[in-house]
């Protein structure tokens, strides 16, 4: 049940940005006006550089600002590298609350490396073999501890993205 609802929240976190985006775009770009007949649309070439001209669409020049609020967004990299700060953080905070991996460690002692003996794990006595597993235990109140933290730096970058978001927006609009 615990992979079930991990599984589910990585698809919603996966599809919710791809579907709020379309949603935008569909808004900002439509091919048709409500009524169904086809709005006044500009041509491709007064859209180069657009993100609604990288996915093939027309622009409805009714709606300007939010045409230019929808580019600016689209057109801007802090934002965007905002949005993968948000993405590592819930990501570094599900790692703090699981345990730390297993350590394999494997080794040869007093291996001779010259003479008739050399490189032989068997003939000489001294040579020793050392295979071990270990596993670095932290308790489960420090590791929900570690992973609220970690929550909780998600939530305020976040809280940045949509700040850097609305003053992108503001300024836009004010412009």
């Amino acid at each position: 049940m615990k992979v079930f609802r991990r599984s589910l929240f990585a698809w919603i976190a996966l599809l919710g940005p791809i579907f709020s985006q379309l949603a935008v775009s569909a808004y900002a770009c439509p091919l048709q006006n409500p009524t169904g007949a086809p709005a006044q649309m500009e041509s491709k070439d007064n859209m180069a550089g657009m993100p609604c001209a990288e996915m093939g669409m027309a622009v409805n020049v009714e709606q300007p600002a939010l045409r230019a609020q929808h580019c600016a967004q689209g057109n801007a990299p802090a934002l965007s590298a905002a949005a993968d700060g948000v993405q590592a953080a819930r990501d570094m905070a599900v790692a703090a609350g699981q345990l730390p991996d297993s350590v394999l460690r494997l080794g040869v002692d007093n291996l001779p490396v010259n003479g008739a003996d050399r490189w032989s794990l068997g003939r000489e006595f001294m040579t020793m073999r050392r295979m071990g597993l270990m596993q670095e235990y932290v308790s489960a109140d420090k590791r929900q501890v570690l992973r609220r933290r970690g929550e909780l730096d998600a939530v305020r970058q976040d809280a940045a993205r949509h700040s850097l978001a609305t003053t992108l927006r503001r300024d836009v609009a004010t412009a």
